[in-house]
């Protein structure tokens, strides 16, 4: 065996990463809305001699300004007042503002239909043919701030997670996973074409916003009284200290095991079961 129990422990928390991201799809549903629907939605209200598709720089612009913010100031503050903000807490929190953005822009589109002279009309002829609401399309920049935010809170989080529990030679493959959930979004996307036009798509950002409310709430055992995202991670959050204690393995892959020195091996594994008992980690299932 040219591996040690500190590889074997890496690859169980990178697949306890793995795990997380199966909830992901549903929070890029929401977080793609602003490079397709909202960009529509844009040009049905009143632009100023703005285009419809410069608004969504707002996202862009957003994090620039309130990465910096949550680095230096946000997370400093809840360590000061005694909160462990972990990973598993800001996907959380990410969920909900992806959810609170699409309340919004359904807000909004209800809104436009009020207020527009061809009420909910079908086709495309709606955006020539109708002048635009008494709206303008700077009320977009709730949306397009919450969705940012909730980037900051889920997207970034995740990609640190994925490359922090990965283990070393095996980072490529859990940060591919963080991105395949947004693959498999773009196909569950296809769902929604549907509800993509007039007059449903007050229906498209509810749902949406319904769908992402629930994966905080619900989880693979929803039927039988799962409680959610966060409850069912909650030992993962727990474990938060623990996992990044691990040992790293000297286990480099099995393309170098005629090179690798099994003595060193040896020692360091029997140097990492002291750790691993001294700190509790060899409880952890």
């Amino acid at each position: 065996m040219t591996f040690d129990d500190a590889w074997v422990d890496e690859v169980r928390r990178g697949f306890k990463a793995c795990s997380v991201f199966v909830w992901y799809p549903i929070y890029w549903l929401s977080y793609n809305q602003l490079n397709n629907n909202l960009i529509s939605q844009a040009a049905t209200l009143e632009l100023g001699g703005v285009p419809n598709d410069i608004v969504n720089n707002l996202d862009p612009i957003a994090l620039l300004i309130f990465i910096p913010i949550c680095d230096k100031l946000l997370y400093p503050a809840f360590r000061r007042i005694g909160f462990n903000f972990t990973p598993i807490k800001k996907i959380t929190a990410g969920f909900f503002l992806g959810t609170l953005s699409m309340v919004v822009a359904a807000i909004i589109q209800h809104y436009i239909y009020m207020k527009s002279p061809c009420r909910d009309v079908n086709g495309y002829g709606y955006i020539e043919d109708c002048a635009p609401p008494d709206l303008t399309v700077w009320v977009q920049t709730p949306a397009y701030v919450l969705i940012a935010f909730s980037e900051i809170m889920a997207s970034i989080t995740g990609l640190e997670y994925a490359f922090t529990k990965a283990p070393k030679n095996m980072r490529g493959f859990v940060t591919g996973m963080f991105w395949f959930a947004q693959a498999f979004s773009a196909a569950i996307a296809q769902a929604f074409v549907g509800l993509s036009s007039d007059p449903l798509l007050v229906w498209l950002y509810t749902t949406v916003a319904i769908i992402s409310i629930l994966i905080p709430f619900a989880n693979a055992r929803f039927a039988q009284g799962g409680i959610g995202f966060w409850f069912n991670f909650r030992n993962l959050d727990h474990e938060e200290e623990a996992l990044n204690a691990l040992p790293d393995s000297v286990f480099k892959g099995s393309k170098n095991k005629d090179t690798l020195d099994i003595e060193a091996v040896e020692a360091a594994q029997a140097e990492q079961d002291k750790i691993r008992h001294a700190q509790g980690l060899d409880k952890i299932e």
